[in-house]
């Protein structure tokens, strides 16, 4: 499938894109923030590890919100 680089559905592809990275970054900034306090108090490691399961489950997260919420082929 072959499609515009300027196009109508380029473009709202890409504002999809734009609102599940927005909701994603909504719903784990308050774990994040955790992480970092975590760290801040002397829990590296464990501020650390918390901060690498939050990036994980923010990847997959995006991932699910992306296919809820829109349904993109």
């Amino acid at each position: 499938m072959k499609s515009k680089l300027f196009s109508l559905n380029s473009f709202i592809t890409s504002l999809k894109g734009i609102g599940s990275s927005i909701l994603t970054m909504l719903s784990a900034l308050p774990l994040w923030l955790l992480g970092i306090f975590l760290v801040k108090k002397g829990l590296v490691i464990v501020g650390g590890l918390f901060g690498l399961i939050v990036l994980v489950w923010y990847l997959f997260f995006w991932g699910y919100i992306s296919k809820r919420l829109w349904r993109w082929s």
